[in-house]
């Protein structure tokens, strides 16, 4: 009896499914017999899963960058626009008090309609 350790290789048909067991010395005594099987369309179709995978990742990326961009473009108005408002308006309000007062005169009626 031969004590080494056995090497069990599925036989597969072109479906994939499994349709019997060889061992690594049936393989040895079977040497004549080849199995080849053509993959060239399916390489052919992963290559062209691929070159479409990558074109969507570039695509993605592409839109990525535009939408940061964009965001940073937002971001920025609205910084500026706060201190552009917040700067102006205790000088508004400072000349709205000084109308309120009428240290220089009454206000007209045109005035007091605002």
């Amino acid at each position: 009896m031969d004590s080494r350790l056995r090497v069990f290789l599925p036989v597969l048909e072109d479906s994939g499914r499994v349709v019997g067991m060889v061992t690594d010395r049936d393989l040895f005594i079977a040497l004549g017999t080849t199995i080849i099987r053509d993959v060239s369309e399916r390489r052919q179709i992963e290559d062209q899963l691929r070159a479409v995978q990558e074109k969507y990742i570039h695509e993605l990326e592409l839109r990525n960058r535009e939408a940061e961009h964009a965001n940073k473009l937002k971001t920025e108005f609205l910084s500026n626009m706060s201190h552009e408002l917040r700067s102006a308006a205790p000088h508004v309000i400072g000349f709205a008090e000084l109308l309120a007062e009428e240290t220089e005169g009454p206000l007209s009626e045109k005035q007091n309609a605002s």
